[in-house]
């Protein structure tokens, strides 16, 4: 499958008469990953004690490399995730969409998974968030993909609204399954003897 490449630097986005860009992120943004997820956590939940740190962004998250040749894309370093990030008329880093590359059984067909959401509190209320879900949906199509899907917090009303006036549909019948480390590790021990 042929893909086209449209470099995100240079795709302004209009939003209240100002332009914003896209980039993905380097390893020189790991600093401001970190920082992100961890603003975005406490925010969440204030007591939560993420475990993330910026040795283990560097480990497995996926960065840009070069951008040289437009019509093949970029080339990434391995990992198990990309960070989008959205660049601010000011020329700041006002937000990411980190996400994954996901796959459809019912159609054989490529999706992308959004992992996290985040625009710094500066920047909130100019429609960022709106614009970093567009520009994935667009770069999901352009993998010839079906479906853009994430999760959301139940008590999170605010966020529901707007990601229903996206268009995006609550998948009532489903229920998010999650096995822990710990529990993780009993399985895979289990399976060894």
């Amino acid at each position: 499958m042929e893909r086209r490449w449209q470099s995100y630097g240079n795709t302004p986005t209009h939003i209240m008469a100002t332009q914003c860009s896209y980039r993905f992120a380097s390893r020189e943004d790991v600093p401001t990953i970190y920082s992100f997820l961890r603003e975005g956590s406490s925010e969440q939940d204030p007591e939560s004690k993420p475990k993330v740190t910026e040795a283990k962004l560097l480990d497995t998250l996926s960065f840009i490399e070069s951008s040289k040749d437009v019509r093949s894309g970029p080339s990434f370093t391995p990992g198990f995730a990309k960070t989008l990030l959205l660049i601010s008329p000011e020329g700041d880093i006002a937000g990411m969409a980190m996400f994954f590359y996901n796959y459809s059984t019912w159609s054989a067909e490529p999706g992308i998974c959004l992992e996290e959401l985040f625009v710094s509190n500066r920047y909130r209320r100019r429609g960022y968030a709106g614009l970093l879900i567009k520009r994935l949906a667009t770069e999901a199509q352009e993998l010839g993909g079906t479906k853009l899907e994430w999760n959301c917090y139940r008590s999170n009303e605010p966020a529901l609204r707007f990601y229903d006036s996206l268009g995006a549909k609550r998948m009532e019948h489903w229920v998010t399954l999650k096995l822990d480390k710990e529990a993780m590790d009993q399985l895979a021990k289990a399976e060894k003897k």
